[in-house]
Parts: structure tokens; C-alpha cells; sequence
């Protein structure tokens, strides 16, 4: 026998054949494809080389179209297999369609074929999985009680992914008492099977269902304390929403996602100095805590306070490695607007602009668009909107909002023939918009057709929203008794316990000393909202208006038996680039006294008369 030692080359592995290499570059190649382009060039190399009719190949094919959001590719790809598509790519193709709303129903029906066509396939977990995802997003039960019937006929009842998946379900559709069985039934369940049913309580509002399944659960993780901090913080229950944010602390588990939904607990309930001691407790912040810290100054009407918390992250993102993104934007171009502020407004819009595209998209023009008309720069917000090419519904709405509000109304009506042009379809809040700008500029007729087209051509059901609209636009014209009549007779009667209905209505009759219908609304109201005592003086205004002072002193009656009594008004002016507040006569401030002379110059020399009303 030689003791000659192999050459090395014998030691190697049998080497493996063309093909197999060829496949398993084509596949490879598949997962790296970024482009439309790429994956074109691909799939015909795999149809020249004769590879199109492999499901190996295919599956992963069907997949990288799908992730690109081509799924009529996807589809054209498994079609070309034919009755040699195996489980992975019918599972590929369900998966795919299960991701997207849209598509979600298809993936339905594609499991449908792939079961009565092919019998002689057995679907994999992940089909079945993908399937019951995509019935759970359009709320299919019957579809997703015949996949469950399925589930026990593969022998799949004990998979936890399924059982997930079916919880999920059938929570969605209201059927949470199957959930729930679904869920005992499963002798060993994961983290993720505990949460999906501790959300599906949640969702309900039964939030002692989900604390005790929360107590009895093996081991806890960051989701689960998400939705249990998130669950007692919707109800108003920040005391239990605290316990379980000690126990995270205590465990070493309230990391960033956590401490997040905190602040947003917070912010639910109206505590905004809560939600910053916990914001500025935290070691580390990313780029979503920062803007949920913001939203909640700005929600708390706080929005000088969000503004100067941008411009603390912005001085500190060197050190912190965090860069603002499209929400931030959005999110402290609303706290702008409610400022009015110029100087802090082209301030942002400066940064903005720094950055480049960046930081721009449908929702950032929007609200940069919203936050220039409200702080008094319509020309800044026309020149943004025009610039922007990429316009949608959103960029549209706020665009004709903006000019309405500016009292342009015909330019807002140019703008909104131009989305029509641009072959988009008003939506419900598109139309609003319209409406409003009808408000602001006295276009009665234009007013009505549209709100007539909205229901007409359009099929949209008028909201409350637009209700208000006419009721205001028919009011401040002078048609009040119609806009009493639309209230009785055409508006659903639940949108009659509305406030915001009757006090548009009474806030015309004060202008049009409509006492009889004053009196109608203002019953009404003091129903509705009995502490709202604008509500008694408009009233009291209106009797005083007519001279029925008998009127007049029977509101100022009501109004000492509530025993509460009108908060005075008070106004900001922008001076110095800082917003100062005062009230009516008690102007002592060396800065805004000769700012608010100027102001009366200007108001004087427009015609306007200020309204002296008896409070």
C-alpha cells in the first residue's frame, strides 16, 4: 500500500456541475438586483439560459419583482411555470400579494387556485401564514375560517406562526372569542403569540383581559410592554401605565421604543411635563422619541417650546448621531404655524432648503405650505407649491386651504381646476378646503355647486366637516333661515348634536341680529356645551343688538347660575421675533405698544372698525 500523501487537489470536494453554479448565481444575483432595470436583464438571462421554468430560480424571481412592488411581473413569472410551480414559489407569489392593501385580496384568491387547481401540492407554513395575514387585513372570515380548516387538515395547529396569524384574524374581525381559543389551545407559545393577544384586547378596550394575560406571561419583551404602557394610556390610565414603566426600568428593559410610548402616554392625557421628564431621563434618544417630545409641545399648544426643541437637535446631532426626517419637519412646521411667527418660519424654511430634497416629500410641502399662509406669508407658500412637481391630494388641499384663509378665493378655485387637470379626485377633506376658501371670500354660488358636485359626481357622503362649511358660507351671505332649514331637514340628526353646527349658526345670527333663530341655536347649544359661556354672551349680544334688554338680562342670569364666567380674550403679536401676549386695555409692554399703534395706522386706513361688544 503507498504512503503517498493525496495531492491536494484530490482532497477537494467533487466539483459541482455548470447548472447547479448557474442557479445558484442567478439567485444570488436576484437578491442584489436594486433596479426594475437589473431584474429585467436577469430574468431574460434566465429565460435564455432556459432557467424560466425552474421554481428555484422562479421562486426567487417572483419575490425580487414583488419587493421592487411589480406584482403583475411576479405573477407573469409564475404563469410561465405552469403546472410545474411548486410550494415555494405559489408561496413566493401569496407572500407577495399579502404585503400590499391592495393586493391583499388577490393573495386570497391566489391561494384559492393554488388549492383547487393544484391538489397535489401541500401548502408550507409560510403560505398559510401569508394567506390568513392578507384575509386579516380586509377582514375575511369566512376566507379565513376555510384556511384554518386548512391548518388542522396539514397537521399546522401547533405552529405557533399560524396561531398568530389566526389570532390576529380573527381578532381583527370581531371574533375574539375565537381568538382566544385559538390561543389556549397552543401548549407552548412565544412572545409574539402573547402579544398579538394582549393587542387584540387592547384594540377592544379590555384592558383587565390584557393585564392578566400580561401577568402570566413567561417572559416579557419590549413589544409587550409597548402595548400595555400604550393600552392604559388610551384609556386615561397613567397610574398602571406607570407601574409597568418601573417595571421595565427595574428590569433594564425601557429602552428607547418604550420610553416613547411613554411620552406619547403622556401626551394622550394632557401631561406635557411628565412626558419631558421622562424624554430628558432617557440616555440615549433616536430621531422618533425626539419627534414625539416635539408633537407633544405642540399638541399641548406649547409650540414655541417644540421649536426650541428642534433647535436642540439640531445643535446636538453631532453628539447624539441623530438627523431630523420628513415627520420632524411636518411635525414642527405645524408647532410654527400655531406661533405665526415670520421670522421662526423662513428660519425652518432656510433649513429646509440647506438640506436640499432631502427632507421633502408630500407631507413636509404640505405643512411648510400651512405653516407660511398661517404666519402671514402666502407668496412664500405659492412659490413652494409651485416648485414642488410631485404634487398629490395632501400638497392640493393645503394649497386651496391656504388661499381661502388669505380671503384668494378665486385663486384657490384655480388651484383646485388645476387638480382636476392633473387627473386626481377630490377626496372628502380636498373638498373642505374648497369650501372654505368659498367661506372666506364670499363666493355663495361656487359654494353651493361644489358642495352639490362632492355628492353628485364624486359620491362622497357629506361629514360634519362639510355640513359647518355651508351652514357658514350660507350664514355669513345672509341666508340664514336656509341654513336652519338644511340643519332640520337635510342633515343627519346625529351631526345635529354637533356644537360646532350651532355655533356657526349663531355666530350669524349675532351679525344678522337674527334673534329668533339666535334664540333656537343658542338653546341648542347651552345643551351641548353648558360651560362654554361665548356661547351666552353671542346671545346676550344679539338681545342687546335688538334692544330687548329683558332678553339680555335673562342670559346674564343663566350665565351667574352656572357660576362660571367668560375667560377674557387675549392676542400675539410677533415683536422682535419673540410672540408677546396681552389682553383688551392692558397693553404695558415699551415693545408692543408702538407695534400695536402701527397695527391700528393699517386697520384704519383698510376701513375696519372694531366691534365693541357688552360682555
Amino acid at each position: 500500500m503507498s504512503d503517498r500523501i493525496p495531492e491536494r487537489n484530490q482532497c477537494r470536494p467533487p466539483r459541482p456541475s455548470v447548472r447547479v453554479e448557474e442557479e445558484n448565481n442567478l439567485v444570488r444575483l436576484a437578491a442584489r438586483c436594486v433596479s426594475t432595470h437589473q431584474l429585467d436583464q436577469l430574468h431574460a438571462r434566465a429565460v435564455l439560459l432556459g432557467y424560466a421554468r425552474n421554481s428555484f430560480v422562479a421562486a426567487k424571481l417572483v419575490r425580487a419583482f414583488a419587493d421592487l412592488g411589480h406584482l403583475r411581473r411576479a405573477r407573469a413569472v409564475a404563469a410561465a411555470l405552469g403546472a410545474s410551480a411548486n410550494a415555494f414559489v405559489w408561496t413566493a407569489l401569496v407572500r407577495a400579494h399579502s404585503q400590499s392593501d391592495a393586493a391583499a385580496r388577490d393573495a386570497v384568491a391566489l391561494y384559492a387556485q393554488m388549492h383547487h387547481g393544484c391538489p397535489g401540492i401541500k401548502p408550507l407554513t409560510f403560505t398559510v401564514s401569508s394567506v390568513l395575514k392578507a384575509a386579516a387585513r380586509h377582514k375575511m372570515l369566512p376566507e379565513g375560517e376555510q384556511v384554518h380548516v386548512h391548518v388542522f387538515n396539514n397537521g399546522f395547529q401547533t405552529d405557533e406562526r399560524i396561531a398568530t396569524t389566526l389570532v390576529d384574524l380573527y381578532a381583527k374581525c370581531g371574533r375574539l372569542d375565537n381568538a382566544r381559543r385559538v390561543f389556549d389551545r397552543l401548549l407552548v407559545k412565544d412572545a409574539q403569540l402573547y402579544n398579538t393577544m394582549i393587542a387584540a384586547y387592547i384594540e377592544v378596550g379590555d384592558v383587565e383581559s390584557a393585564e392578566k394575560l400580561f401577568e402570566t406571561m413567561p417572559e416579557k419583551n419590549a413589544y409587550t410592554l409597548v402595548e400595555m404602557v400604550s393600552g392604559y394610556s388610551a384609556w386615561g390610565d397613567m397610574d398602571s401605565a406607570k407601574r409597568v414603566f418601573k417595571i421595565a426600568l427595574a428590569n433594564g428593559a425601557a429602552n428607547m421604543v418604550v420610553c416613547t410610548a411613554m411620552i406619547s402616554g403622556y401626551a394622550k392625557t394632557g401631561k406635557a411635563d411628565d412626558a419631558r421628564a421622562v424624554f430628558y431621563g432617557m440616555r440615549e434618544r433616536d430621531v422618533a422619541t425626539w419627534n414625539v417630545m416635539i408633537g407633544v409641545y405642540s399638541g399641548a399648544g406649547r409650540a414655541a417650546e417644540a421649536v426650541d426643541l428642534f433647535k436642540l437637535m439640531l445643535e446636538s446631532r453631532a453628539s447624539l448621531k441623530v438627523e431630523p426626517n420628513h415627520s420632524t419637519i411636518s411635525i414642527v412646521a405645524a408647532a410654527c404655524a400655531q406661533c405665526g411667527l415670520p421670522t421662526q418660519a423662513s428660519w425652518i424654511q432656510d433649513y429646509v432648503d440647506r438640506c436640499r430634497t432631502m427632507l421633502l416629500n408630500n407631507h413636509t410641502v404640505a405643512a411648510l405650505i400651512d405653516m407660511h399662509s398661517k404666519c402671514g406669508n402666502i407668496e412664500k407658500a405659492l412659490d413652494l407649491f409651485c416648485r414642488w412637481t410631485q404634487r398629490d391630494l395632501i400638497c392640493y388641499s393645503s394649497m386651496i386651504s391656504a388661499l381661502g384663509m388669505h380671503g384668494r378665493g378665486k385663486d384657490a378655485i384655480s388651484v383646485f381646476n388645476e387638480l382636476l387637470d392633473d387627473g386626481f379626485d377630490p377626496d372628502g377633506i380636498c373638498f373642505v378646503s374648497v369650501l372654505n376658501a368659498c367661506i372666506h371670500t364670499g363666493l355663495l354660488d361656487e359654494g353651493r355647486r361644489y358642495f352639490q358636485m362632492m355628492k353628485d359626481k364624486y359620491h362622497i357622503i357629506p361629514t360634519v366637516e362639510h355640513y359647518l362649511c355651508v351652514v357658514d358660507l350660507l350664514g355669513r351671505a345672509g341666508c340664514i333661515d336656509e341654513a336652519y332649514q338644511m340643519i332640520k331637514h337635510e342633515m343627519p340628526t346625529d351631526f345635529q348634536q354637533h356644537a360646532g353646527i350651532w355655533g356657526a349658526l349663531l355666530s350669524v345670527c349675532r351679525t344678522y341680529s337674527n334673534v329668533e333663530i339666535g334664540e333656537v341655536a343658542a338653546s341648542h347649544l347651552f345643551k351641548l356645551e353648558p360651560n362654554n359661556m361665548g356661547n351666552y354672551v353671542l346671545l346676550s349680544n344679539i338681545y342687546a343688538k335688538a334692544e330687548k334688554w329683558d332678553g339680555v338680562q335673562k342670559v346674564r342670569t343663566l350665565m351667574r347660575r352656572q357660576g362660571t364666567k367668560k375667560p377674557p380674550g387675549w392676542s400675539q403679536v410677533d415683536a422682535e421675533g419673540s410672540l408677546r401676549e396681552f389682553i383688551t386695555s392692558e397693553l404695558h409692554d415699551n415693545v408692543l405698544e408702538p407695534v400695536m399703534e402701527i397695527l391700528n395706522w393699517e386697520l384704519k386706513d383698510h376701513g375696519y372698525t372694531p366691534i365693541i361688544e357688552v360682555e
